[in-house]
């Protein structure tokens, strides 16, 4: 999947990501995530969706800057919940 954030310079940038199949297991998780009203969305939150919501490895999503994590986080979630 394809997504264009925009850079600290205001330009945008696209990169390419692959969301993995998952389970309702995994769905469940993030969606909890999601709507846990008490939790903080901090750095840790993102890092845990794309964990769960993608095959990458901590050290392949280290890779990326932190805009571009948000909205990989973004498009994991937003993939997820699409009907099939």
């Amino acid at each position: 999947m394809e997504k264009k954030v925009i850079d600290e310079n205001g330009k945008f940038k696209t990169f390419t990501m692959k969301v993995k199949d998952c389970t309702l297991d995994e769905r469940e998780e993030i969606n909890n995530m999601i709507f846990d009203q008490k939790a903080d969305k901090n750095f840790s939150w993102f890092l845990k969706v794309l964990e769960i919501g993608t095959d990458y490895t901590r050290e392949q999503i280290n890779e990326y800057n932190n805009e571009q994590i948000f909205a990989m986080a973004g498009v994991v979630i937003s993939s997820i919940n699409k009907k099939k």
